[in-house]
């Protein structure tokens, strides 16, 4: 599995599917992801997975893949109500 796909996973486990057909109530699901809480449960679930190429920028790392995840999630949402 990708590390997107993981992120993705972690993220629906944790917060259930990217509402689709509402833009408001999908960028409010947005909004509440925590992703120091998404990074916790990847690395519970996935004791191998790496974040980024240098420890030392592993949260920084971290933070902008589990923002980029979840801006693709609100994108795919919003092809699924323009369908």
């Amino acid at each position: 599995m990708t590390k997107r796909k993981t992120i993705e996973h972690a993220i629906e486990r944790l917060y259930g599917p990217c509402p689709v057909g509402d833009f408001m109530l999908a960028n409010q699901w947005a909004s509440h992801l925590d992703w120091e809480l998404v990074k916790q449960n990847v690395d519970a679930e996935n004791l191998d997975f790496e974040w980024g190429t240098e420890p030392t920028h592993e949260v920084t790392s971290a933070e902008a893949l589990i923002i980029d995840v979840r801006r693709e999630m609100l994108h795919r949402a919003g092809e699924g109500e323009e369908s």
